[in-house]
């Protein structure tokens, strides 16, 4: 008697198409992220950050990597990176982190923490390995007025428009990914563009007031077109408004 299945992502539909879900009744309504606590943009400091797990599957060794590229071409850049967040590699990118000046570790911290340091970023950087069905961090970067620099694969590319709003790179390029640092070092009135754009994005795609009129609207889809039993039948009416009939196995 499902009317609707709602798909936090295309990359998450897309995932699941083998399962059947019938095309004309999938939906995608992306989560949603609270407003940032203050709407007053910070003024953005030469650094950019990393929230989130430290973890393989979220990019830390490609991360630390892509960072020693960078500072071994740039040596003299003011830019930083800030990493906050704990998980299994704490002590591997804590040992990292001895090396580089350039590097500081913010650890575990509250949300309004995660605000400031969002906030005063040039840009976050989500450097995941793994297909990512949606990515939380980077909208909650848009909500803040910074720019996401993400892996482009998952859901990304359909949250993150490249030149626009933030930058996509190829998820085990480093050097795209240190091409991308480079720019923001050289253009930070271009990523503080970016930012404002991002802060749009979040406003028409990503706030709760978009995330409940998307919802809404699946709702009356689900209202106007139910699912109708007759015997051993169902009848559906999809969004062309013709029926169908599915004998149940």
């Amino acid at each position: 008697m499902i009317t609707a299945y709602i798909f936090i992502s295309g990359a998450q539909r897309d995932l699941l198409a083998p399962m059947g879900f019938p095309p004309d009744r999938s939906f995608v309504k992306h989560n949603f992220v609270p407003p940032p606590l203050s709407h007053a943009k910070i003024a953005t400091e030469p650094q950019v950050a990393y929230v989130g797990r430290l973890k393989e599957a979220k990019g830390a060794p490609f991360l630390m990597r892509a960072w020693d590229a960078f500072r071994a071409r740039r040596p003299r850049s003011p830019l930083g990176l800030v990493v906050a967040g704990g998980g299994e590699m704490s002590a591997v990118v804590a040992n990292w982190a001895t090396c580089h000046p350039s590097v500081t570790l913010a650890g575990h911290v509250s949300r309004p923490e995660v605000s400031g340091i969002l906030a005063r970023s040039r840009a976050v950087v989500v450097p995941s390995q793994w297909e990512e069905t949606f990515g939380m961090v980077a909208v909650e970067a848009m909500a803040a007025g910074t720019a996401p620099v993400t892996s482009a694969h998952g859901a990304f590319p359909e949250l993150v428009t490249h030149g626009y709003d933030g930058a996509l790179f190829p998820p085990t390029d480093v050097d795209a990914l240190v091409d991308i640092l480079s720019d923001i070092d050289d253009n930070p009135w271009r990523w503080d563009g970016y930012g404002q754009q991002g802060r749009q994005t979040y406003g028409s795609r990503f706030s709760p007031d978009a995330g409940v009129a998307r919802l809404l609207e699946i709702y009356r889809f689900a209202l106007e077109h139910p699912i109708e039993w007759s015997g051993r039948s169902r009848q559906t009416r999809g969004r062309s408004g013709r029926s169908q009939f599915e004998v149940p196995s």
